[in-house]
């Protein structure tokens, strides 16, 4: 092995030390830089699949409260159609006791009248 290495080292040396420089730079590079471009990557995979789970939470929550708010929604919605039909059988029941109170208004001033015409035969009779 070491006679590899001496040979290697005396033919990158022979080369030049532009080769030298290229050569243990490829090394620095895959011995040093690459695990830790592979741990930046790693790290960056993770941060995408942890805001993906975050953001498929944020989605279920949501369609949770849209749920929510739909079924709240409807019930205000019935209770105002309730509200609606309530108040046209009050403004019905209003109308006919307004018709009763001017009929009985009307019988009233008839009887008034009447009333007030045999008071004034009998106080012509008596004077």
């Amino acid at each position: 092995m070491e006679a590899i290495l001496l040979a290697l080292a005396k033919s990158l040396a022979d080369y030049g030390p532009i080769w030298v420089l290229l050569f243990s730079g490829i090394v620095m590079f895959t011995w040093k830089i690459w695990p830790h471009m592979v741990e930046l990557s790693n790290r960056r995979e993770d941060r995408e699949d942890k805001r993906e789970q975050r953001m498929a939470e944020y989605q279920k929550e949501s369609a949770e409260r849209d749920g929510k708010w739909l079924i709240v929604s409807e019930q205000s919605a019935h209770a105002m159609d309730a509200m609606a039909k309530q108040m046209e059988i009050n403004n019905t029941m209003l109308r006919e006791s307004k018709e009763r109170s001017r009929g009985l208004g009307e019988d009233m001033a008839q009887v008034k009248q009447e009333v007030h015409e045999i008071h004034t035969i009998a106080v012509k009779r008596t004077v």
